[in-house]
């Protein structure tokens, strides 16, 4: 008897069958207790040493080869930049950051740009104000007094300061965007400072962890 008879392709199979115990085996694995496609015979319940190192093997990288899906842990690394080439975050390659498909850790369409990528797989997807910080708006636009910062604190245009603002009855600390300075006001931009922008991500997958 050759072991290879009782080793159909079916073997080789999806991932959400229960093979993955397979790629845990050290000497000998009984396969029929696994996988319900291979036949049940009393003579392949044991396999040499060779052949079950070999299966798990491919079966392993038939498995971490699979594309990204919702909830996989990934590796990845990234840039972002504005229109203009300005970047405005970076993550390294020599140290990508772990998060998990679904769980909102980053932009929801950068999320969704992983969906089906493999490990060392890159992109570059643009996205929209509408699917990034929002659009700008210009009732958010005021002018305050220049004597309202005292002497805390000298504005000028450009600045991203944190003010408090009341929201829904709670004080709480935004960042706001120094526009424009005179003799006696300052012009702020409560948006975000990225509302408006389309942000482009270059995206690079690492890893996935299942």
């Amino acid at each position: 008897m050759r072991t290879s008879d009782y080793l159909p392709e079916a073997v080789v199979l999806d991932p959400f069958q229960k093979i993955t115990l397979l790629c845990r085996c050290h000497s000998f694995v009984k396969l029929h207790e696994y996988s319900p496609l291979l036949p049940n015979k009393p003579e392949m319940s044991i396999l040499a040493r060779h052949r079950s190192k070999n299966l798990a093997r491919n079966i392993k990288g038939y498995i971490f080869m699979n594309p990204v899906q919702l909830l996989d842990t990934v590796s990845i690394s990234y840039t972002a930049t504005l229109p203009s080439g300005e970047m405005v975050e970076s993550v390294p390659e020599e140290q990508p950051i772990t998060l998990t498909i679904g769980q909102g850790c980053i932009l929801k369409a950068v999320e969704a740009s992983l969906m089906g990528m493999k490990p060392g797989q890159s992109k570059t997807v643009h996205i929209l104000p509408e699917d990034a910080y929002g659009p700008h708006h210009e009732s958010l636009v005021h002018e305050v007094s220049l004597t309202s910062f005292g002497d805390r604190i000298e504005p000028k245009p450009g600045m991203i300061l944190a003010r408090t603002i009341e929201i829904d009855g709670v004080q709480r600390q935004v960042p706001v965007t120094v526009l424009a300075v005179d003799k006696t006001n300052v012009t702020l931009d409560y948006n975000h400072p990225l509302a408006g922008k389309t942000i482009s991500y270059t995206v690079k997958l690492h890893a996935i962890a299942r």
